[in-house]
């Protein structure tokens, strides 16, 4: 579950503060990894967010990140990219 860090959870689903559970493909040694655990009586997941690929025979790199500019829940374009880091989806620079 992809958790608000202040309240995790408490409030309604509804206002989107909150989102679905999201899988993390992976394992340890590998580049999509995760750890999931428990402390302090909650859940606690960490994984990479910023994704960056370089290919070095190019001028252009992709990236792929779950957020965009602002961190305010209710800006309009909140959590609009969130679905292409769920895919895989990168955008070329």
């Amino acid at each position: 579950m992809l958790s608000d860090l202040l309240f995790g959870g408490k409030l309604p689903k509804w206002l989107g503060f909150d989102k679905n559970p999201i899988p993390l493909p992976g394992t340890r040694p590998t580049i999509l990894q995760g750890r999931i655990f428990q402390s302090l009586n909650r859940t606690r997941t960490f994984s990479p967010s910023y994704r960056l690929v370089v290919d070095l025979s190019r001028a252009t790199f992709f990236s792929n990140i779950p957020g965009v500019v602002s961190d305010w829940r209710f800006f309009d374009l909140y959590a609009t990219t969130l679905s292409n880091w769920i895919n895989g989806v990168y955008q070329e620079f």
